[in-house]
């Protein structure tokens, strides 16, 4: 190289796993060499704290040891961590419904969300959906004000899921909100995770009301913040019983976690290019 580069190296192990890791124990990527070494000819230097990376993917070490110009090369510009930033915004964070008013429907009128409301889809002569969860607006971002015979209102709808019953047959007939505290995954900034799996909402047994994000462990789920309450919500969405009308299912495949052979991922970008039909017909047409 005859200009300055930038090389790279995957540090390992990472993940929330070596985050509780104290340096220099078994596990942790940061290290202690106690051993002496000879550096610009003075004996007895120790080699003191580095940090462990992947034997394979190292661009530092293949760059050093393939170019001769670094071969009497006694030292190399400073070394330094750079984080991974998420630039989307919190709502972007979270998985969302899109909600269309019809500008030219008369037959019920229609009229904005309002947050708060139960969501329930509408049923007609022909249709009679039933959903077997209670789900409700929980934020609303209008995209396209709703203006009668003008404009089709379009708003994006973050929805909870009010259906999360304890365990303990003493009160398993309760149903209560998932945590509105847990809307936005917690974000672990050395270690980012752009999609986090859905959470296991779990009511708590002994405090009535108390209910949190979980990995749905068994038999004792442990509380996990990073996963997606929003994420579970849609797909207790997508999986509910009531979907029973012929042709107007989902057609949601919950092994693949894909939506007509569309993958469920939150993905950064204008939410019109993103957007996925939640209403399909068994074809997978809309």
């Amino acid at each position: 190289a005859n200009s300055a580069t930038v090389q790279t190296a995957k540090i390992s192990p990472y993940g929330p796993a070596v985050s509780s890791i104290a340096a220099g124990v078994a596990g942790s990527p940061i290290q202690y060499d106690s051993s002496t070494y000879t550096i610009n000819g003075v004996a007895g230097s120790v080699g003191g704290w580095y940090l462990n990376v992947d034997a394979t993917d190292n661009e530092i070490y293949t760059t050093l040891s393939t170019n001769t110009q670094y071969n009497n090369v006694n030292f190399t510009p400073s070394a330094f961590l750079k984080r991974i930033p998420d630039p989307r915004d919190l709502q972007d964070r979270t998985y969302r419904v899109r909600l269309v008013i019809d500008k030219d429907k008369t037959n019920p009128l229609h009229r904005d969300p309002l947050s708060g409301y139960v969501m329930q889809p509408l049923n007609s002569d022909t249709t009679n959906y039933n959903l077997q969860r209670a789900f409700y607006i929980y934020d609303i971002e209008i995209v396209q004000a709703f203006e009668r015979g003008v404009s089709d209102g379009i708003f994006y709808l973050t929805l909870l899921c009010a259906s999360i019953s304890p365990s303990t047959s003493n009160f398993n007939d309760r149903k209560f909100s998932q945590n509105v505290n847990e809307v936005y995954p917690t974000f672990d900034r050395d270690n980012p995770l752009a999609d986090p799996d859905a959470a296991i909402s779990v009511a708590d047994n002994e405090t009535i009301g108390l209910v949190n994000s979980t990995d749905g462990a068994s038999p004792t789920p442990n509380k996990d913040p990073k996963r997606s309450i929003t994420k579970e919500g849609v797909e207790f969405l997508l999986t509910d019983t009531g979907w029973t009308q012929p042709g107007t299912t989902p057609n949601y495949d919950s092994v693949n976690k894909r939506l007509s052979n569309v993958e469920l991922t939150a993905r950064a970008g204008d939410e019109e290019t993103r957007k996925i039909n939640i209403r399909q017909n068994n074809d997978g047409t809309v």
